[in-house]
C-alpha cells in the first residue's frame, strides 16, 4: 500500500509551499494515477501554508480509503486549518461523504513529510479509486 511513497519527493512538496487560493485549482483535489495528490493553500497576509498529500486505496470489501498526511507551517492558522480539514468531502463514483482529513498523519514540517508515514481513513464508500476527489472545506482566520 505504501509503494506510492516512492513517488513522493521533496521537490513535489516544496513546489506547493507557496500555493495560494488563487492557484490551488479551487478547493477540489483529484487523485493522481501514480502517486500523491498534493493540495495546498495559504491565507492572505499571513505567512505559512497548509499542505495536504493524499491518495486513495482500495480497502477490503471494495471500500475506498484515503491515505496521506498534512502539515501546517503557521500554528497561528490552526483554527482555519482545522475547519478546512474537518469540512472535507470525499467523492467516490458519484457518492460523497464528509471526512475529517485532520485524522491523517501530521508532519512536523514540509521537509518532515518525506519521513512521515501516511495514515489511512476509511470513507465507507465503495467504488474504484480512479477519479476519487476531495473538496476541502472553508477555513477562516480571525484576529
Amino acid at each position: 500500500m505504501f509503494h506510492r511513497l516512492l513517488t513522493f519527493t521533496a521537490a513535489a512538496i516544496l513546489s506547493v509551499a507557496t500555493v495560494t487560493h488563487a492557484n490551488a485549482q479551487g478547493r477540489v483535489s483529484v487523485a493522481e494515477p501514480d502517486g500523491f495528490a498534493i493540495w495546498g493553500t495559504s491565507w492572505r497576509g499571513t505567512p505559512g501554508s497548509l499542505v495536504i498529500a493524499w491518495y486513495p486505496v482500495q480497502a477490503s470489501g471494495n471500500q475506498v480509503a484515503i491515505c496521506g498526511m498534512w502539515v501546517l507551517e503557521n500554528i497561528q492558522m490552526r483554527e482555519g486549518a482545522r475547519q478546512l480539514l474537518r469540512g472535507s468531502v470525499v467523492n467516490v463514483d458519484g457518492q460523497s461523504t464528509r471526512l475529517n482529513m485532520g485524522q491523517l498523519a501530521r508532519a512536523s514540517s514540509i521537509d518532515g513529510m518525506q519521513t512521515t508515514d501516511p495514515t489511512c481513513i476509511g470513507t465507507g464508500l465503495s467504488g474504484p479509486v480512479e477519479g476519487v476527489s476531495i473538496a476541502f472545506g472553508d477555513g477562516s482566520f480571525r484576529d
